[in-house]
C-alpha cells in the first residue's frame, strides 16, 4: 500500500534490496556516530555524503577516482547544471572536512579521489577536560 505526497505520487512503504546489495551492506555495515549525523542534520546531501564516504571507506581497497559527471549523477539531483552542482559539492565536502579534517578526499578540476582509510575517522572524538559540576555543590566552593 502506498502513501501519497502533496502532488499525488505514490510512495511505497517498503524498500526491497537485491540480495547481492543486501549482502554487501551486511558485510560492510557502517556504525554511525549520532553526533556526526547531528552535525549535518540540516542538509540531506551532507548526510548522504557522510554516509556514502563512510560506506566507501569500509569497502575501498585502492583509491577511487570519480569525475564530476560521476558525482553529479550520484548526488546532483537538484542541480541541473553541473557547474552549480560542482560548487555546492565542494562546499559540502569542505564542511565534512572541517568536522573530520583527516578525511582522505582530494578535489580537483577533474573530480574527486577518495583514498582507502580507517572509517573510524568519521567518529567524533570525545570531549576531554570538561566536567560537570557535582549536583548540589556550589561551583565556587
Amino acid at each position: 500500500e502506498g502513501a501519497r505526497d502533496g502532488e499525488g505520487a505514490a510512495w511505497s512503504r517498503t524498500v526491497q534490496f537485491h540480495q547481492d546489495f543486501y549482502d554487501n551492506l551486511i558485510r560492510h555495515a557502517l556504525p554511525v556516530d549520532i553526533r556526526a549525523a547531528r552535525a549535518f542534520s540540516g542538509s540531506a546531501r551532507k548526510l548522504d555524503l557522510l554516509f556514502w564516504v563512510g560506506y566507501r571507506l569500509r569497502a575501498l581497497q585502492r583509491p577511487l577516482r570519480l569525475t564530476w559527471t560521476n558525482l553529479h549523477g550520484q548526488f546532483g539531483a537538484e542541480n541541473a547544471c553541473i557547474r552549480s552542482f560542482r560548487q555546492a559539492f565542494k562546499t559540502d565536502i569542505a564542511h565534512l572536512c572541517e568536522v573530520f579534517p583527516k578525511l582522505p578526499i582530494a578535489l580537483d578540476d577533474g573530480g574527486m579521489t577518495l583514498q582507502p582509510a580507517d572509517p573510524g575517522m568519521l567518529l567524533v572524538p570525545p570531549r576531554k577536560g570538561i566536567r560537570k559540576a557535582p549536583a548540589g555543590k556550589d561551583a565556587a566552593a
